[in-house]
């Protein structure tokens, strides 16, 4: 019985002991926002890691989305996918018609280009350009 008083006890302060350092960690890494001086001397770990590198980190972020997420051929892909112009075009009318059920005087040649849809001349042309 003893024995199991022991490893229950090293356990609760094996518990509290990484509870304590990871709390002092993420607080390390996030905080301070800006530099402390102590007598002109800065304190060290002041600010924290996210905050001094944030530049550094933004720029990261940024080529990692723009290299692995949105990748042109992706989005080429995506665009040309016909559910997703459908979905388009859909929307596109809906905002006209809401834009003109609003009472809003506004070019109504915009919306008759979208309803007529491959009977107009202008997206004839960009049909025969995309290939169709």
């Amino acid at each position: 019985m003893d024995i199991l008083f022991v490893i229950v006890v090293m356990m609760a302060i094996g518990a509290l002991i990484g509870g304590v350092t990871n709390s002092l960690a993420i607080r390390m890494l996030f905080r301070p926002y800006n530099p402390i001086y102590i007598f002109g001397k800065r304190v060290p770990f002041t600010p924290g890691l996210i905050p001094k590198r944030r530049s550094e980190l933004a720029d990261q972020l940024g080529k990692l989305v723009m290299e692995h997420l949105l990748t042109a051929e992706s989005m080429k892909r995506r665009l040309m996918n016909s559910s997703f112009k459908e979905k388009s075009e859909q929307w596109i009318k809906e905002e006209v018609d809401r834009y003109l059920d609003k009472g809003i005087s506004g070019p109504r040649s915009t919306y008759e280009v979208w309803d007529r849809g491959r009977r107009n001349p202008f997206s004839r042309k960009f049909a025969s350009n995309r290939g169709e």
